[in-house]
């Protein structure tokens, strides 16, 4: 009962993609960052015009999300260890990479486990990722294709990696598309 319960979420999700704004697709599906002469989004009472707009009248707060070398998005664990997160919404596919301080080269780790978890009022869902790049018990880049994982990114999801040595945590926002 509660794995159609899931199925049914997912699919509900799956509908909703096809008329949400969102990332825009490059070439083969994978996600772009894209550009305005605005230099920024959010909801104000005036129009920025074609030239865009002086900040020096007024204040706001802005949350500019980096993209990394993969194509993803860069973001911090807790403990303050890097990652991207990247999705392929075609392939339905979800790929973490574990990042060193360089924000770019991948960092293995020794892991035991790797999920990420969806909740949906008292609902949970756990989707463990497969180790893309396994040597030696070490694995920097994580990954899972399941069209139901990238629905619940519009809901947001939270993302663990169980070394040896920690666990790491994460919380991705939601991520509308």
């Amino acid at each position: 009962m509660k794995q159609n319960q899931f199925w049914t979420l997912g699919l509900c999700l799956l509908v909703g993609l096809a008329f949400a704004p969102g990332c825009e697709p490059g070439g083969k599906g994978e996600e772009t960052a894209t550009t305005s002469t605005d230099d920024h989004d959010h909801d104000h009472a005036h129009d920025h015009g074609e030239e865009g707009h002086d900040h020096d009248d007024h204040d706001h707060e802005h949350e500019h999300e980096e993209m990394g070398d993969h194509g993803g998005h860069l973001a911090k664990f807790d403990d303050g260890g890097l990652f991207e997160w990247a999705h392929n919404d075609a392939a339905n596919l979800v790929t973490i990479f574990v990042l060193g301080d360089d924000k770019k080269s991948l960092a293995p780790v020794a892991y035991k486990k790797a999920v990420i978890t969806a909740k949906s009022g008292d609902k949970v869902k756990e989707f463990e990722l497969n180790a893309a790049d396994e040597a030696d018990g070490k694995a920097a880049t994580f990954s899972l294709e399941d069209p139901a994982l990238i629905a619940a990114l519009q809901l947001g999801v939270e993302l663990t990696i169980e070394t040896d040595e920690a666990t790491h945590h994460a919380v991705i926002k939601p991520h509308v598309h």
